[in-house]
Parts: C-alpha cells; structure tokens; sequence
C-alpha cells in the first residue's frame, strides 16, 4: 500500500502533475480496507459534538474567537477521552477557511484534509517512537519554515512524555519562543512524568473520564445509526468494561458486532469479552458473606470450566463489593453505582443484610488479587485460598473476641471474690470478742515464754464454758501482699505466654521467639520474671541469656503486664505455685485470728492493740481498706 502512494508521488513529480491531497487520500483509501472502525467513524469533527468534556471546550472555543491562542498545549488525561481529536478540531479552528473560529465548518478542504490526516500542515508524531535527541534536532529545523497552505503550522506530538530528558531540554527553546505560525499540542497519559520545566511553557487541559450516562448515550446514538436490535443491560456493560473510556467502548461494541451485527445481547458480551456473569457476581458475594465456603468454591470452579479468565474474576468480584459498599454506605445516592434499576434492588437488600466491617474486609482481601494471580504459578488456586482467608478471618476474630472475653470475666470474677473474702475475714478478726483459755502471744521474743503455763490467777471467762482443750499449735503466716500480687502476676503471665511468643514473631524477632518457645514463666520475685527451660533445652535458655533477648522479651512482657519487668532465665522445674491465692490467704487470716481469741488477762492488755495492729490480716485490711482500729472487744468489755 505504501509503495502505491510512493510510486504515485513520484510520478507526479515527473510529469510535473498537480494532484490535491484529497485525490491522495481517495486513493489510499481505495487501496485499503473499506470498513472503517467505529471508534474512527464517529470521532467528533467538530466542537459541538464532543460530550464530556465541555469545561476545555468552552475554553479553546473561546480562545479561537478571541484570537488568544496559546503557542503550546498539554492535553492530558486517561486513553480514549479525546486528547487526539481535541488536538485535531483546534488545527481546524486555527486552519478552517472561514478563519479563526470556534466553529470550524468541517467542509473546506483544508477541514477534510486535517480530518483525513493527510494536511502537510499538520504534523502528528509519535513521541514513542520519536523520542530521541536526533528527532527533535530536526524538529528545530522545520518549524523554521512557513506553512505550506495553511496558516499555522500545528506539531501535535502524542505519548509526549515518552521523550529523554535529551530531548526535552533540545525542545525548551523553540517551544518557548517558536515562530508566530507554529502551534505545538503534547498529548500524555501520565503528566506526572512532565519535566516542570515544558509544563510551564504550555496551557494544561485535563481530560476527565466519561461516566457511565455519557457512555451509554454514545453507544445509543451509534447502534441505532448502524441499525442494531440492542438490550440495554447488553450497552450498560459495555459501558461499565469501558471504564471511562469512548474509544474503548466502542472498540468493545465493534468486537461485539463482528460476532453478531445484527443483535446485541447480553450473552455476546460475556462470551465475547470473557467477564463473568451478574448474577454470578451476586451469589458469590452472597455465599463469600455468609462465609459458605463449599457453595463459593464450587461456583468459583463452575465458572473457571466456563473460560472465565481468573484475573478477569478477581478484578468483578472486587468491583461488585466495591458497589455494594457504595450502597450500604450511601444508598439514597444514585450515580455512585451504575446499575440498572432491577439490578440495583437486589444490590441494595444485599448490602442491608451485610455489615459495613464485613464488606470493608471482604474488599480488602480482594484489592490487589488481581496483581497477585499475574505473577502466581497456579492462578485458580491462589484465587481459591483468597477467597478462603476473605471469608474465614470473620468467625476466627469472634471466636477469639468471645474466648478472650470469657477469660477475662473469669478473672475479674476470681478477683472479686478474694477481696470479698479477704474483707469479711478482715473485719472478723477485728469485731470476734476474745474468748478461751488465754495464752502467750504468738510474737514472743523467747520460746521459753511461749511454753510457760498461763498464770494460775487468770480469771475465767463468764460468757463462755470453761474448756479442757490444749492450745492449738500457731498456724503458718499467711501471704504477704507482695507475695500475692507476685502470684498473681505469675498466672497472669502464664494465661497471657502464648501471645508474649506471638508479639515476638509480629516484632520480627523470630530467633527470640524460637528460644523463648521451649521456655515457660515459673516464678515472680518482685519486678523479676524467671523463666524455666528444661535441661536438654540448655542451648535455647543460654541464647535467652543474650542481651537483645532479654531486652525484646522484657519489652513485651512489659507492655502486656503494663509495668516494668525484667526476665532471668533458668534450667530446671519450676516451683508449684498456689492456683487460688485467696483461699490461701483468708485460711491464713482465720487461723491467725485464734491468738486474739485466746488473749491473756487484762493486765496484758495494753500490748494487745499493737500485737493486733501487727497482725498481717489487720495490717492488710488497714492498707487495702484504708481503715482503723476503733477498739478490742476482750471478754465481753471494750478496750479503747
């Protein structure tokens, strides 16, 4: 084809012949296909019939009726929203018979020449393929020159940013100051990469996606100038595929046609452009909702053995839970979701029955799956343990919410009732009146003391029998308070190990944690925590003895006990510790309560008070209770 239009040229040169350009241009058309693509066939050719973009129309209108017209022009923005034919329509405003206008008349030749592509005047290259320093040197080198016909010179450079930085910088002087005919258009994907320096020397347009409306009206007006019996669910997912983009919709629809010219279904389109059906869509979502693991797998595999492509999968699936997000969150506004009426009562009873976290972590299990499967070795099955996790994590979270829940009533249960107790026996020991046989206090300093009878002169009680009864032997001291808080951080830490091992592997001190794994908590001495390790596990507990152990393992023990603690490590059985400490501690208090009960005679009763004051269940209740001593009750009469 190429050699024909050479071959043609040449021949006119010889014979010194005239041929137009519109002569060329039938003649290279004739030599080409006669089908031409929809999305080259209904390219707007004038200003009036672009939709969607009417902020930059309104603008270049204006500047061609005004006459201010910019040497330079960036017009950025997603593919297929027009950058190309806006660059076109303003060489038509510049060049159009009638003059400088914002309404070209489409009809003159040099309009149809620019339409065609074939005007000497107006050079479109590829900034891809043209990219070097070489290039843009020649560049330089032809704008010097005047327009052949025309009366500008328009270089619409596209994919612009694709250029070195070579040639940027080559271009900065002759795009700044070029010649008063000269106009150049960049047209670029991703402005971003825009040197700072050419933005400031161009007027920026930003080209906007088109929504699923502006879509739908395009594909409406062009299946009934091509005559086609089309479903309207059938354009509304061309559309939606479309993603913003008319080029890309109606290279869709022309995929579509070629399978069927006549009719437009929806069963073309899935099986045309391999997507996955709506309701499929729906009743995965449902079953990944309700985390019906066997009936999300066995329709994921049903749709796999119909060809559905499985980034294809990932990719709907995601966006029909971004829809039902949408919905959920915002029901009452209806351009968020673009869905047919039908289609969007079953979307919204579906958002309602789900919740705002579940369809939040649904979502964001399925973000980036589809970058995931392009590099997976197996893409079905990676898609299949995703949508496992995705539905799974729900029921573990609140397995584990009410676990730890439950263990935590428990405890503060337990607690209760020990300080319950330790009040009751606490205010006994205090109001109990004395009574028995009197002896020697059990803080004697001599043990000679302790074993000599009692004064033969001590009256007996009257309120109570005498007894014939020998002294009970004095009971062991009870816990103290340190000794109980230190028993009780031990369990605590005990219930709370597995998650000390798991903060551990979060933090990323895998060898730590593998040491500490073999290690268990067995003892607290003040703010000291002492490990345990089994003898043959004597290479785990001498690593824990290294410095950056002991510090990542303090850290967390720390934060989970919420106080400062410190770790030691050692090789052995640990002691056995009390698993009720309050039962301990309020037999303790009972039994010591006895040496008030067998107080001695009244002349010892001046000591009394301050050997009560020392006894460690009075002394206890006075520090936990912040109480005092209103007196003693001994043989039915009060000492103050």
């Amino acid at each position: 084809m190429s050699y024909t239009v050479t071959w043609v040229f040449a021949i006119a040169r010889q014979r010194r012949l005239s041929f137009s350009a519109e002569d060329t241009a039938s003649t290279y058309r004739g030599a080409m296909m006669t089908y031409l693509s929809l999305y080259r066939k209904y390219r707007p050719q004038t200003f009036a019939e672009v939709i969607g973009q009417e902020h930059i129309v309104h603008t270049i209108t204006n500047a061609l009726n005004s006459g201010r017209v910019a040497h330079a022009y960036l017009f950025a923005g997603p593919r297929g929203t027009g950058k190309t034919t806006f660059a076109r329509l303003l060489a038509k405003g510049l060049n159009c018979a009638k003059g400088t206008t914002g309404s070209p008349c489409g009809s003159c030749d040099r309009c149809e020449r620019i339409a065609s592509g074939f005007s000497v005047d107006v050079i479109e290259i590829d900034g891809a393929s043209n990219r070097g320093i070489d290039e843009i040197r020649e560049l330089r080198e032809r704008v010097r020159f005047a327009p052949v016909e025309a009366r500008s010179k328009v270089y619409i450079i596209d994919e612009v940013h694709m250029l070195t930085n070579e040639a940027f910088n080559a271009l900065l002087k002759v795009l700044e100051e070029p010649p008063a005919n000269v106009i150049f258009v960049f047209a670029t994907t991703e402005a971003h990469k825009i040197p700072p320096t050419i933005l400031s020397r161009c007027q920026k347009f930003d080209f906007r996606r088109f929504n699923l409306a502006q879509t739908l009206t395009l594909l409406e007006k062009v299946v009934a100038a091509e005559n086609v019996n089309a479903e309207k669910d059938a354009l509304a997912l061309v559309a939606r595929q479309a993603e913003g983009g008319l080029r890309d919709a109606l290279a869709i629809l022309d995929q579509c046609l070629a399978m069927d010219p006549q009719t437009l279904t929806v069963q073309t389109v899935v099986h045309v452009m391999g997507i996955v059906r709506r309701d499929a869509l729906a009743q995965l979502s449902a079953n990944l909702l309700k985390a019906d693991l066997a009936a999300t797998l066995q329709l994921v595999n049903e749709l796999l053995n119909e060809g559905v492509d499985v980034r294809q999968l990932a990719r709907d699936l995601a966006l029909y839970v971004r829809d039902l997000l949408l919905l959920k969150v915002a029901p009452q506004v209806p351009d968020l979701v673009a869905v047919e009426d039908h289609e969007r009562v079953h979307m919204v009873e579906l958002a309602q029955q789900s919740t705002i976290s579940q369809l939040l972590r649904l979502l964001g299990s399925l973000e980036g799956l589809e970058a995931e499967l392009r590099w997976a070795g197996n893409p079905g099955l990676s898609l299949e343990l995703a949508l496992v996790k995705a539905a799974q994590p729900e029921r573990e979270v609140e397995a584990t919410s009410d676990s730890q829940l439950a263990s935590l009533v428990q405890r503060v249960t337990t607690l209760e009732r020990a300080l319950a107790n330790m009040r009751q026996t606490t205010q006994t020991a205090i109001k109990k009146p004395f009574a028995g046989k009197p002896v020697e206090p059990m803080f004697a300093p001599t043990s000679a003391s302790t074993s000599a009878p009692p004064p033969a002169s001590t009256p007996e009680p009257t309120s109570a029998a005498p007894t014939t009864e020998p002294t009970p032997a004095l009971p062991p001291a009870p816990a103290s308070v340190a000794q109980t808080d230190e028993m009780m951080i031990l369990t605590r830490l005990q219930q709370e190990w597995p998650n000390v091992l798991s903060m551990l592997k979060k933090e990323r001190r895998l060898q730590t944690e593998a040491f500490l794994r073999e290690g268990a908590p067995g003892a607290v001495h003040g703010n000291t925590v002492v490990i345990y390790f089994d003898p043959k596990h004597k290479f785990h507990q001498a690593n824990m003895e290294q410095q950056r152990c002991k510090n990542a393992t303090e850290s967390v023990i720390s934060r989970i006990l919420g106080k400062d603690m410190r770790i030691t490590t050692q090789l052995g059985t640990p002691p056995p510790v009390p698993t009720k400490v309050h039962q301990e501690t309020s037999a303790s208090v009972d039994d010591q309560t006895t040496w008030v009960q067998q107080a001695a005679t009244k002349e010892e009763t001046a000591g009394i008070e301050e050997k009560v004051k020392q006894n460690p269940a009075v002394r206890k209740a006075l520090q936990h209770l912040d109480g005092r001593i209103v007196g003693i009750q001994c043989e039915g009469e009060e000492l103050s």
